[in-house]
């Protein structure tokens, strides 16, 4: 459910046809939720809003610590191949909290449950 839907959903209630150039879909009923789908999804919710600002500071300093270290180490004019897979593995972290959202977390047996 959508600011945009609301319109395309008035219209069909009302049984006129939806304009081809309004945005948005008619809301539908779909599956029930449990009220265990509604409390995982607020445990997740709240575990990962807990976590980013503590996350990203961390990660914005070690950024900008390996930026500065990098500068330091690269302006000897030395061939340091450690830096690169350094900088390797400090791009894969952004991508890495995308991918970790792919598996299952907020129903592992070790997440406390209220």
């Amino acid at each position: 459910m959508l600011l945009p839907d609301i319109t395309p959903t008035v219209l069909t209630a009302a049984g006129i046809t939806t304009p081809p150039n309004v945005i948005g879909l008619p809301w539908r009923l779909g599956e029930p939720i449990s009220s265990a789908d509604l409390v995982r999804a607020d445990l997740a919710g709240t575990t990962v809003r807990g976590m980013t600002g503590y996350f990203f500071t961390g990660f914005a300093t070690l950024t900008v610590a390996f930026y500065v270290l990098s500068y330091v180490l690269l302006s000897r004019r030395r061939r340091l191949g450690f830096v690169g897979v350094a900088a390797i593995a400090m791009a894969c972290v952004p991508v890495s909290t995308y991918v970790v959202n792919l598996l299952p977390w907020d129903r592992s047996p070790s997440i406390p449950r209220p």
